[in-house]
This record gives C-alpha cells, structure tokens and sequence, in this order.
C-alpha cells in the first residue's frame, strides 16, 4: 500500500484524534521509501475496547503481542513486545501529521526495527539509513503552484532528492483537492490568521531541514515567473543559512523585489527540474 491508500483506509476508522498513531512500516510508504504490506496502529485502550465491540479478531503473535484484526489492519494496545517500548503519547509528539492522520517519525521506526532486529527489520533500517544520506531539496512557492510542487517533487524523488514540499502541498496531494481557496480560511474568518501564521512558521523550519531550497516560479495573476511574499520570505531565510537558493524558471522582471530577489544569488534552471543535480553539484564544489 502506498502512503495515499493508507490514509484512506485510516480515515474510513474514523477513530478520536489523539487515540492512535500509525506504526510499523506505514511510515516507510508516507515517505515514499517503499509500500507496506499491512498498517499497524498503536491505540489507546477505549480503541481496543471499540474495534472489539466492533467485531475485530484478537489474535496471538507473541506472549505480549496480540493485536486486534481485520482485513488490513492490526491494531496493538502496546509496543512492548521488543526492547523497544514506545508509548502512545511518545509517538504522538513527534509524528508527522497528514490529512489528520498521525504517523510515527522515521526515527521512531527506526529504533523499533533496530531493536526488533528480524531480517526485514535490518532490510528496512537501510533503506530508512539510504534515505537519510540523500541531500534534501525544500521546495518553496506561491501555493497556487502546489499542484505543481507535488509533480516536480516526484521528479526529484526519482533523482534520488529527498524533497519536502509545503504542508498544504502535502494534504492537497494526499486528498487530490487543489483548489487554493478550501485551505486559506483567513480570508473568510480573520480568526483562522493563526493558520497562517503556524504554516509560515512551520516551513521557515523545513527551509531549516533542507540542504538546498528550489523556488517554483510560474505565471500568476498575469506575472511571469511570479516570486511572492512568503516565497521571498524564505529565501531571505536560506540566503542566511548559508542554503544554495535555486530558481525553476527566470527571475520575474517586473517584480517589485527584483534588487532583493537578484541579490539573494539564486541559480537559474531555466525551467529544466533536471538540471538541478548538475547545478547543485557546481554549487558545492565552487
């Protein structure tokens, strides 16, 4: 199952937030490192009483291991069963939320699988380990071109980038909705400007994560090769991290920005997505 198939079957569960997260290797298939073959969930005891009352199967894997099942899904009430014993309000602090739904970090999974040690488990840390080695790429622009973002994202994933895209980007990929207005509330309700604000915030902390930032510059209200206030924002925020600073398309002309946009010394790519590894590769060794 890949990432977006599980998401859906989680949401079919319809189960309160803060009672479960997605375990085992679920986490591998969200960030597209390979499909799992089943999800595991880790619950609280009012699920367990819920998915029994409901009808799943309880079965034994191990004297502290029984989960219960149906159909793709096992859902265990601990994690006690290696050396290893996450709790559920552990996983919950770092997990990686999409469309609502909770999974665990990698590095989460990764000590569960050290720990379990079984040959799938050694098989999965180094995939999870090959995966961390690649250089990462954050994606930054106007979110009227996240439909866009989720299309180069997959383009760099198969040069082997790890690539992070906008949080929004990342529900519009997952739920197929890319209509821009469903997600900018404020606009409707000044109260949700604190959605704004928490969205800025968080991707300043992916900008943070990534080893380079790719701007994506696309027409926009009749602007070529629009570059806006948030994109600009970040990269002001990668010029002084030190971060390589790439640009898709040309530098917009008319921009009001353009002094500040040419002196953050951006690489150009000229619209070619696949000339980034040759221009990252000049920018680390100049």
């Amino acid at each position: 199952m890949t990432g977006k198939e599980i998401i859906a079957k989680v949401k079919d569960l319809n189960l309160p937030e803060g009672s479960y997260v997605v375990f085992g290797s679920c986490p591998l298939a969200l960030a597209g490192i390979r499909e799992s073959n089943d999800i595991d969930l880790l619950v609280n005891s009012a699920v367990s009483n819920r998915l029994k009352s409901a009808g799943w199967k309880q079965i034994s894997k191990g004297p502290k291991d029984k989960p219960f099942v149906k159909d793709d899904f096992e859902a265990h009430s601990n994690w006690n069963f290696s050396s290893y014993k996450p709790t559920l309000t552990k996983l919950l602090k770092t997990a990686t939320i999409i469309e609502n739904i909770p999974f665990a970090s990698l590095d989460e999974v990764r000590k569960w699988k050290e720990s379990s040690g079984r040959s799938k488990d050694l098989k999965d840390i180094k995939l999870i380990d090959k995966y961390y080695s690649l250089p990462t790429i954050t994606i930054c622009s106007s979110a009227s071109f996240y439909r866009q973002a989720v299309d180069v994202q997959a383009q760099l994933q198969k040069l082997d980038y790890r690539v992070i895209i906008p949080a929004t980007a990342e529900k519009m990929k997952h739920s197929g909705d890319f209509n821009v207005q469903h997600y900018k509330t404020w606009f409707g309700n000044k109260n949700d400007y604190h959605k704004k604000t928490a969205l800025m915030r968080g991707h300043f902390d992916e900008v943070k994560k990534g080893d380079a930032i790719l701007v994506l510059n696309y027409e926009k209200h009749d602007i070529k090769n629009y570059i806006g206030g948030n994109a600009l924002m970040e990269m002001a925020l990668a010029f002084f991290l030190h971060k390589p600073i790439f640009i898709l398309n040309e530098i917009p002309e008319n921009s009001n920005f353009l002094e500040e946009i040419i002196g953050l010394n951006p690489v150009l790519l000229h619209g070619k997505v696949e000339a980034l590894p040759r221009e990252y590769e000049n920018v680390l060794t100049t």
